[in-house]
């Protein structure tokens, strides 16, 4: 999720804050390790920049939850390597409790899991691939103030242990070449 402000006041003077959520599916290869994830975060990042809507950014934040790939060291400090690299400084990576109902992504995760229940009902469909679920999430006018990628994955097994050779000026450009990617997106 991004919060972002656009330079709107209210009527008492405070900044409004702007949400924008980021789903993602993954095909072929969706094994959740940290390379995995550093690439989803160097497109988002790359996203970041080529969205006119978005391109003001200069400060971001994670919010993640508790899985192995968003903890490792290998994460922690890949993305402070792109976030640089696309000059965005990473303020800090918050875990939370995986959808304890809590907080503002599980009410944005519910209300997409509806979406795909009702999806799937009206069109006597199965939810048996990630390109489905893409599917689901963007038919019609698809999520409110959400862009949905769908990353078609590849990993090329020879090149993963390139990455722990890489120095900070080519881990980012290290990370992407240990895909073949394919990107699909919904922007709303």
């Amino acid at each position: 999720m991004i919060y972002y402000w656009n330079g709107e006041i209210d009527v008492e003077g405070n900044k409004v804050i702007q949400r924008h959520y980021l789903d993602h599916s993954s095909a072929v290869d969706s094994e959740q390790d940290s390379e995995h994830s550093l690439a989803v975060f160097e497109t988002i990042c790359h996203w970041l920049r080529k969205k006119e809507k978005f391109r003001h950014i200069k400060n971001i934040w994670i919010n993640s939850d508790n899985a192995n790939n968003y903890a490792s060291n290998a994460f922690v400090a890949g993305t402070m390597l792109i976030a640089e690299q696309y000059s965005l400084a990473l303020y800090g990576i918050f875990y939370t409790e995986s959808q304890d109902g809590k907080n503002e992504l599980d009410a944005h995760f519910a209300h997409s899991n509806i979406r795909l229940k009702n999806f799937m009902m009206r069109n006597n469909l199965d939810l048996d691939s990630p390109y489905r679920m893409y599917q689901g999430l963007t038919e019609g006018r698809g999520l409110t103030n959400s862009t949905i990628f769908y990353f078609h994955f590849e990993r090329d097994l020879t090149k993963t242990s390139k990455t722990i050779r890489c120095n900070k000026e080519r881990l980012s450009e290290c990370c992407s070449e240990i895909f073949n990617c394919t990107i699909e997106r919904n922007t709303l």
